[in-house]
């Protein structure tokens, strides 16, 4: 009863840090003179570490939506919209909501590691998340440098003409589903494969 106390009271928490942040995203203006540069990076860092300690708790939280395929592509696509929009192919008016997005690419580049871990926590997919991972990526590379040329002259277009869309705004997203899939899929592989071995051995 005592844990189940905790569990209600943090994610009540959780919800209230949420929407002080949101308050705070759209309310406070980005060209504020905060008088000093400490507070403007006190202020950046605490909505960046909040936002990802709550998105984490609620992710672990709810994880029964988050341990199926449906819930683990969630925050893979609120990345890559968030994307499109911190890398100007969407662009955004409002200063504020432009910082929300940005904010939003950047906790939602964590959310994708914590919802892969809760997926492969609950279900032995590692191998095969690394093999169609791997695959998936290189179909990409090589489709991407069909159609829109050299890649690694593509990479540098932004330094050149920095006002510019980038072309491969997709690649970041990309890299970091694929960034996250691979190391977390390793460990998930291997605990499971230990965990058969030592069900096997306890059975004999």
């Amino acid at each position: 009863m005592r844990t189940s106390s905790i569990t209600l009271w943090l994610t009540r928490l959780a919800w209230g840090l949420l929407l002080l942040d949101l308050i705070l995203i759209f309310v406070v203006p980005t060209d504020a003179s905060f008088g000093s540069l400490l507070l403007l990076i006190a202020y950046a860092l605490w909505l960046i570490l909040s936002l990802m300690a709550v998105s984490t708790w609620l992710i672990i939280r709810y994880r029964e939506l988050f341990r199926r395929w449906p819930g683990w592509a969630t925050p893979i696509v609120v990345l890559i919209l968030s994307s499109m929009v911190f890398q100007g192919i969407w662009p955004v008016g409002h200063p504020n909501l432009s910082f929300f997005f940005t904010l939003l690419f950047v906790v939602s580049m964590w959310s994708v590691g914590v919802t892969t871990a809760i997926l492969l926590c609950y279900n032995d997919v590692g191998l095969g998340m690394i093999a169609w991972g791997s695959a998936i990526m290189i179909w990409v590379l090589m489709l991407a440098w069909r159609f829109q040329g050299n890649l690694i002259e593509l990479s540098f277009f932004n330094l050149i003409h920095p006002d510019e869309r980038p072309p491969l705004w997709w690649f970041n997203p990309l890299f970091c589903v694929f960034g996250w899939i691979v190391p977390l899929s390793a460990v998930s592989f291997l605990g499971h494969t230990l965990r058969l071995i030592l069900r096997e051995w306890q059975s004999q």
